[in-house]
This record gives C-alpha cells, sequence and structure tokens, in this order.
C-alpha cells in the first residue's frame, strides 16, 4: 500500500503552489466526494447554509436508521459515521450540540425497540457524552438553556428503557458545569 501523504509533507507541497494550481487543486477535491463539497460549503458559507447542511445529516441519519416506512435498521455504524461527518464540517458548537442530541433522542427511540442491543447502547452514552464535554466548553450557560429540556427529556426517556443507561447519562448530566448553579435555584 502506498504510504499517504502527512500534514507536514503536505504543507510543504501546497507552499510551492501557485494560487492557480491551489484553485485547482481545491476544486478536484470538491468534485472528487459530496463530504468535501459539503466541508467546503461549511467552511465558507453562512451560518444558514450549515442550518442546512445538518438538517440534511438529520435526514440521513434518520434514514439509517429507518429505512422505510415501518422498517427498522440497527446500523449503527453508518448513523455514527454521518454524525462524525457532520461534526468534522461543523464548526458551530450549536449546531454540533443540536445534532448530537437529535441523533441521541432517535438512538432511544431504536433503544425502545430493541433494549438489548448493545452498541446502540454504547453510542447513546458516548454521544450524549460529547453533548456534556460540549456543553461544558462554554463559557455561559446560553446553550444549556437552550437544550436542557430536551437533555432532561433524554434522561427520562432512558429510565423508561433502561436502568443502566438511565445512570449512565444521569452521571454525565451530572458532571455539566451548569448543573450545580440550575440545582441551587430549584432550591430558592
Amino acid at each position: 500500500m502506498t504510504k499517504l501523504i502527512t500534514v507536514t509533507e503536505l504543507k510543504k507541497v501546497l507552499k510551492q503552489f501557485n494560487n492557480e494550481d491551489l484553485i485547482n487543486l481545491i476544486l478536484e477535491l470538491t468534485k472528487a466526494n459530496q463530504f468535501n463539497q459539503e466541508l467546503l460549503t461549511a467552511k465558507l458559507s453562512t451560518s444558514n447554509d450549515l442550518i442546512k447542511i445538518k438538517d440534511e445529516y438529520e435526514k440521513k441519519i434518520y434514514k439509517t436508521f429507518y429505512p422505510k416506512a415501518g422498517s427498522v435498521n440497527m446500523n449503527i455504524k453508518d448513523a455514527k459515521s454521518i454524525l462524525n461527518n457532520f461534526l468534522i464540517i461543523s464548526n458551530d458548537r450549536d449546531l454540533s450540540i443540536d445534532i448530537m442530541v437529535f441523533y441521541v433522542e432517535t438512538s432511544l427511540e431504536l433503544m425502545g425497540l430493541d433494549m438489548d442491543n448493545i452498541s446502540v447502547f454504547k453510542t447513546i452514552i458516548d454521544v450524549f457524552g460529547e453533548i456534556i464535554v460540549n456543553l461544558n466548553k462554554e463559557e455561559t450557560n446560553i446553550l444549556y438553556n437552550k437544550y436542557k429540556d430536551k437533555l432532561e427529556k433524554v434522561i427520562s426517556s432512558a429510565e423508561n428503557i433502561n436502568w443502566e443507561l438511565f445512570d449512565e447519562i444521569s452521571n454525565s448530566y451530572c458532571e455539566l458545569d451548569w448543573y450545580e448553579s440550575d440545582d441551587e435555584e430549584d432550591y430558592k
């Protein structure tokens, strides 16, 4: 197998390109596959374009889980790959959290249909944990307040599906920087 070019090697080569060569390379990459096109669209466009891309990714995730009306597909690997591709192209934490919440909600629906599916179980815990990590990166509680009700609904749904799952995501939720301050307000 041919050794792929490293980032350092790529930087050296690209520094030797003139503008026209760089433009041609970018155009070739854009034509090569849809992911490259979406990546460039996300990096060069407005937030409205990124919202549209996120909506398309949500549809892809949903279609992966529910390919035909009434049928269910437990292909977590493909759905997680779609989610990860969006997270790569997104430079917007709010939209990234939004699609992760959508992923967890949709995965919970699936788990409600097949409670013994361990890969669904694990991915819900992992993605929910990533939501918490991303919310903790915020300097204010604005995004937390935006997603608080959805996150609490996820926890409530998990409680009705699987106690172990409920415990895992409840523990993650308690790690939110905003959790204690929110808890204190409930007692005032």
